[in-house]
């Protein structure tokens, strides 16, 4: 009940909060188009939620964040490495395939260095923020309220958790312009539900949700630093833009991928530090 609790008083900051702030940064930046300003205006949402999170965990549950999010009771960097760098490797390499075999789909965006400079620290600061938050409020607490622990030995109830979780990913997105505007919907959808899924297993399987952050960021990093696509929710000046905001079976393919080698590597590092508190 805590952590339902929990739950709801942070989605209560995101839906209430949430848009009053939002209309209050527009009168007072009059309503700029300015890209500075759009990425905080998107992103006020999730700082609203984050400071929900935070009253929840401080001030309601008395839980510090490692212990929240991991059954170690602590924040484990190797997890997160585990997560970030290589679906960011992984994401770049498939980059680089991709303008080799489709280059009219990716275009370099030049004259833009300066004003990328600029906003290179906000994404730096704000991305982490709106996915950490995402990851708290969508994957962790309710696998805090359906199991009270993060580590789950049972194979079944890994997949089964891991595909109510992915639907709710992906029902939480179906607002997102590139799901409105995508000429292949299900493939789109596809792709939610696919890093829901896998994430929520890989957290089930590591005992905390520092992977599944970690692969969160390094997605949302790449498309907003490195490639970014036409109609995309996030605002970014990105190095590379593809003209096609559609979700392919490459595309799939790779997140597939990625997600299996995360899983393996996060095995790899349990094998070496079995560190997991296992709360049966």
């Amino acid at each position: 009940m805590r952590w339902f609790f929990a739950f709801f008083v942070s989605l209560s900051f995101y839906y209430m909060l949430g848009p009053l702030c939002v209309n209050l940064f527009d009168l007072l930046t009059n309503y700029s188009s300015s890209l500075f300003y759009a990425i905080i205006r998107i992103n006020t949402y999730h700082l609203c939620l984050a400071l929900g999170i935070f009253i929840s965990l401080k001030m309601l549950l008395f839980i510090p964040f490692g212990q929240a999010i991991s059954d170690t009771g602590r924040f484990r960097t190797k997890m997160f490495l585990a997560g970030l760098l290589p679906t960011f490797v992984l994401y770049c390499l498939y980059l680089l395939i991709e303008m080799k075999i489709n280059p009219s789909q990716y275009a370099a965006i030049e004259g833009q260095k300066i004003n990328r400079l600029l906003i290179l620290p906000l994404l730096l600061i704000l991305t982490p923020i709106q996915t950490g938050a995402e990851e708290i409020t969508y994957r962790l607490f309710p696998l805090r309220i359906a199991f009270d622990k993060l580590w789950c030995k049972e194979k079944k109830t890994k997949l089964a958790a891991s595909f109510v979780l992915a639907l709710l990913f992906t029902f939480i997105h179906l607002r997102n312009r590139e799901v409105a505007l995508s000429n292949q919907v299900i493939l789109t959808l596809s792709y939610y539900f696919i890093f829901g899924f896998g994430a929520t297993f890989i957290t089930l399987d590591t005992g905390g949700l520092e992977a599944a952050f970690g692969l969160h960021l390094a997605n949302n990093l790449y498309t907003t630093i490195i490639c970014n696509y036409v109609h995309s929710t996030l605002p970014s000046i990105p190095l590379f833009i593809k003209a096609d905001s559609t979700v392919s079976i490459s595309d799939l393919i790779t997140l597939i991928l990625t997600l299996s080698l995360v899983l393996l590597i996060t095995r790899v590092i349990n094998s070496h530090k079995s560190d997991i508190i296992r709360r049966y």
